[in-house]
């Protein structure tokens, strides 16, 4: 009998990690061979068992919150939103850096396009006040950041100062995507790391888009339904190099008659035509399609407090 437990022992670990019989066959062998089981332990150790297992289901259950609440929130160092007056005539504009996102006279309905990537005005509904008053944002990184990163951060300045609450709803609706013209793309190409410093300004003679090391042409797409129909622009280039470029697209005589004076560079969007040769000029095309597009919904919205 000196010898029975280590057989056991032994026969156990055969009966565990052994490939030859099945697991019910092996357990009964071990029985056979007189290992005694207490059935006082054995409810003691389900017992054990079934306590250990529930907690590891609560702890399993609160481990998303606690990793939603370990994640940082992006916020800007440094943030300023100010009511611009309706007498000021500012003309809009739109500044990214590595460092920061620069708006001037822009609404809310244009901070949310930026901030959402939404190509068109129409695709967001919402309160009255988010396509009349304008506000001028500056907001400054505590280092360089991506793109992405920037957006989400404005999102949450949005969030912050605007108490904007939202939801996406997505339709099929006609588009352009922005391709690659046969002949290859005519921007002049850097061996720098990009900074995607994008910027869109308007005037009387029509409006530009200047790009500086810019490797996202989503930038360049995002920013081109502000010369064309109501249409959004899809970026189907491919084009992954990094890009010094400059958009310019001209009024005509006849074109700066037909807009009213006030607000006249968001009033002349409809109008602006030459869009697409401009492109063009960039080695790229315009292509009419239709495909799904998101549409935001406003669902809460407040005038930001003077700061």
């Amino acid at each position: 009998m000196p010898i029975e437990k280590p057989r056991t022992q032994e026969l156990l670990a055969l009966g565990v990690f052994g490939g030859g019989s099945r697991l019910a066959e092996r357990i009964e062998m071990l029985l056979e061979r007189g290992r005694v089981f207490s059935p006082r332990a054995s409810r003691a150790r389900i017992a054990v068992t079934a306590v250990a297992l529930l907690g590891l289901v609560i702890a399993g259950s609160f481990t998303p919150r606690l990793i939603a609440f370990a994640q940082e929130r992006l916020t800007f160092d440094v943030a300023s939103v100010k009511t611009v007056k309706p007498d000021s005539h500012g003309e809009p504009s739109i500044e990214v850096s590595p460092g920061g996102v620069t708006m001037r006279s822009k609404n809310l309905t244009g901070l949310l396009m930026w901030a959402y990537q939404i190509k068109e005005a129409n695709q967001i509904s919402g309160p009255d006040w988010i396509r009349t008053d304008d506000f001028d944002v500056t907001a400054k990184a505590a280092g360089p950041v991506s793109t992405d990163d920037l957006r989400r951060m404005f999102q949450n300045l949005l969030e912050e100062r605007f108490k904007v609450a939202l939801h996406r709803e997505q339709k099929i609706v006609p588009l352009y995507s922005l391709v690659v013209d046969k002949n290859g793309p005519k921007m002049r190409e850097v061996q720098e790391e990009p900074r995607n410093g994008i910027g869109l300004a308007f005037g009387e003679g029509g409006g530009a888009i200047t790009g500086h090391m810019v490797n996202h042409i989503s930038e360049l797409a995002a920013m081109l339904p502000a010369f064309l129909d109501g249409r959004p622009v899809l970026d189907k280039t491919g084009l992954a190099g990094v890009y010094d470029f400059t958009l310019r697209v001209e009024l005509d005589a006849d074109q700066v008659k037909r807009m009213p004076q006030a607000g006249m560079a968001f009033a002349g969007f409809g109008y602006l035509s030459g869009v697409f040769s401009a492109v063009e000029q960039l080695g790229l095309k315009l292509e009419a399609s239709k495909g799904p597009v998101d549409f935001l919904v406003i669902d809460h919205a407040e005038k930001p407090d003077a700061n």
